[in-house]
């Protein structure tokens, strides 16, 4: 099924510094369409396979801290379990360069029970290299329960990839990438600083789009600003943070941030040791915002062994 694209207008793409006119919905397909083949390629040849064709150079994966993705692949063995995926969502930066898709992912492997199999979303962020090809830049997912059938991102049923409305008629200027790293380094930051003085839900509220999508290990994704501030109003606590790096696409308007994070829940439960990769989009008002959260959870540290 070809994407459906909510787009009525042409708008001026940027790539790799030469501005030209393009069809967003062709782009945004574009990214769709590697995604599946991705996708597809991991039950064609193995998921180590997959993963070595489509990752990047200086790919990001979590595993569990974060590592030179293609590294890690290749020194990893291929078994026979089937790991399978699919789309739910994309959205790409206006000038074509950088995109990002999620949805939902099984891994099935043999035991002596039989098979068993796990679920949980993704989230990849890519970037197309200069030969036009699509390549996966960093890597990210949670673990959660079976959800029920048709169940997508939030519980509701999702049987496209769909692309938020964008203005016509942007122009592609030369962009500060030094300047815009830092800068969404900074709103990263102070969004750690405001959840610090003013609590999680308030300080989502401020710095979140409001179709937000929300990520936590064990949970299925919330979808929307409603549903996200609602879920971490459930799990009060304190949540600090520190942003490892942060890449902007060439157009300035989508960009990434990650690191590490502690969330420590209210009572007497231990806290938490994260990963976090947080999709930032650059709003009209010129102000970063975050459209997609996700942390997943480390495990504990192995004690250190005792003569």
């Amino acid at each position: 099924m070809r994407t459906a694209v909510l787009l009525t207008a042409l708008v001026a793409l940027v790539s790799f510094g030469c501005a030209r006119v393009g069809d967003m919905e062709s782009e945004l397909g574009s990214l769709v369409d590697a995604e599946r083949a991705f996708a597809q390629a991991s039950l064609d040849r193995g998921w180590r396979a997959a993963f070595l064709e489509y990752l990047g150079e200086g790919s990001i994966a979590f595993q569990p801290e974060p590592v030179d993705a293609r590294a890690w692949y290749e020194k990893s063995t291929a078994d026979s379990s089937v790991l399978s995926w699919g789309p739910v969502y994309a959205d790409i930066s206006r000038g074509g360069d950088m995109g990002y898709t999620t949805g939902p992912w099984t891994h099935t492997r043999a035991t002596a029970d039989g098979e068993v199999t796990y679920h949980g979303q993704y989230v990849s962020v890519w970037k197309r290299e200069s030969g036009g090809a699509w390549r996966v830049a960093i890597d990210i997912g949670i673990s959660h329960a079976e959800p029920a059938p048709d169940a997508g991102v939030g519980g509701a049923p999702v049987r496209e990839v769909t692309h938020p409305e964008l203005p016509a008629g942007w122009r592609g200027t030369a962009v500060d990438l030094k300047g815009e790293r830092l800068a969404l380094l900074d709103a990263d930051r102070g969004f750690a600083d405001a959840v610090a003085s003013a609590g999680s839900v308030e300080a989502y509220r401020k710095h979140t789009a409001c179709d937000v999508r929300l990520y936590r290990q064990g949970r299925e994704p919330r979808a929307g600003q409603d549903a996200a501030l609602a879920a971490l109003a459930r799990t009060p606590g304190s949540l600090v943070w520190e942003p490892a790096a942060a890449h902007v696409s060439r157009s300035g308007d989508l960009g990434y941030t990650y690191g590490a994070s502690t969330f420590t829940p209210e009572g007497d439960a231990p806290a938490e040791r994260r990963n976090y990769l947080k999709i930032w989009k650059k709003g009209g008002d010129g102000r970063w915002r975050v459209v997609l959260d996700i942390a997943d959870q480390l495990p504990e540290p192995r004690p250190e062994p005792t003569e």
